[in-house]
């Protein structure tokens, strides 16, 4: 009986976690964790409650194939940014986000299931993977995805940096369901909405992110969500894919804080909108820069070509030593960025090898495992702790 349920739960979220997930709204967060000042939008925002709203509007996915197409891998074909937002223009209604040189922004978008059911696709990584934030003041409408993946932490904004980051799921957001993780996290993280007692809204995922104190004028700001396929795990892709989601957007920076805490008339989105405050761990979600040891995702090193990919080699074995050498990996981990700490003993699934930890779900063609053969720490506050896994044959 029970695992009828699950399996009936499982195919009425199907069209729920097969949908896409973008920046919908950024916000200023004070030192409290509150936000403060008028939200913000990524360029040519659409509301969900627009009559004309249509996913495509703002669902930019890499590799962008054609109609028919099955191209697996990125390369240096496919575009940063949705057409609709390669150039710096925001929508009449729903502006930039204004904000201060050093000050702490949450870009917040909806889970659509990646979190709250990640056994829907097999072979994800563990908190639906990785959000990475970039900025520059020099913005190019023809920039590929494949150069801004090159960017480090030491660049200049004109030249590109990279900012943070972060985990999909930042711990607490859900999309409201009657999945075991969503019941968990509603008990846990309550969203009440306004006059209806017990029913809860849909909490927020977020990304936190310093603004540069070198900061001036506009800054572009490129939110790339990195949640591959891993290989040797799904039986239909035997070769795993590259699956990367993108927003642009742009934020005006203003000298005065007084400014930011005036401007309150700001668009919102209505019912639609969660306004639970910033997560209580923001600060520390703020200077994750150390690239994740785990060839599944892409870093400075990894290498691209027109047609090619860069990670062919991870797909016939499953293997970090059989991967180009990866510059990004070089740099020595900060106190408070994203680690390696430990490989860990192995156990045998129905297809794959995996090393066990507590709380960590992964899914296998037959069975859920429990599993990950690489562990990152966000020391010492253990934020980011059982974070990103990667699956060995």
């Amino acid at each position: 009986m029970r695992s009828s349920l699950l399996l009936g739960s499982i195919a009425s979220f199907l069209s729920v976690v097969s949908g896409h997930t973008w920046v919908e709204q950024l916000m200023n967060v004070d030192n409290n964790g509150s936000y403060y000042g008028a939200p913000g939008y990524i360029r040519s925002y659409v509301s969900r409650d627009n009559p004309n709203f249509a996913d495509s509007d703002l669902t930019w996915l890499s590799p962008q194939n054609p109609p028919g197409g099955s191209r697996l891998r990125i390369n240096g074909s496919d575009f940063l940014c949705h057409p609709n937002q390669r150039q710096a223009v925001a929508s009449k209604q729903f502006h930039p986000l204004k904000t201060l040189p050093g000050n702490t922004v949450a870009l917040r978008y909806l889970e659509n299931g990646h979190v709250t059911q990640p056994y829907i696709q097999p072979g994800k990584p563990a908190s639906g993977g990785l959000v990475y934030i970039y900025a520059t003041t020099n913005p190019n409408p023809n920039t590929k995805l494949v150069d801004v993946l090159q960017w480090g932490t030491n660049s200049t904004l004109d030249q590109g940096r990279l900012l943070n980051i972060n985990p999909f799921d930042d711990g607490r957001c859900y999309q409201v369901s009657n999945v075991p993780i969503s019941v968990q996290r509603q008990a846990e993280f309550p969203n009440p909405i306004q006059g209806q007692p017990g029913v809860n809204h849909e909490l927020w995922c977020q990304s936190n992110v310093k603004i540069p104190e070198d900061a001036t004028g506009t800054l572009t700001m490129y939110w790339i969500w990195q949640w591959p396929t891993q290989a040797n795990v799904d039986p239909g892709l035997p070769d795993g894919k590259d699956e990367i989601y993108t927003s642009c957007m742009d934020m005006t920076i203003v000298k005065n804080s007084g400014v930011l805490k005036n401007a309150i008339g700001g668009t919102s989105l209505g019912a639609f909108e969660d306004n639970t405050p910033a997560l209580k761990n923001f600060r520390q979600r703020l200077a994750n820069t150390t690239f994740p040891n785990d060839p599944i995702y892409y870093s400075p090193g990894s290498s691209f070509s027109s047609g090619g990919a860069s990670l062919s080699s991870v797909a016939s074995t499953g293997t970090q030593s059989d991967v180009p050498a990866q510059t990004g990996h070089a740099q020595q981990p900060a106190s408070n960025s994203l680690n390696t700490l430990q490989t860990l003993p192995s156990t045998t699934t129905a297809r794959s090898t995996v090393a066990s930890v507590p709380g960590v779900v992964y899914v296998t063609r037959t069975r859920i495992a429990v599993s990950t053969t690489t562990v990152y720490d966000n020391s010492p506050t253990g934020v980011l702790k059982r974070r990103s896994a990667k699956f060995r044959r």
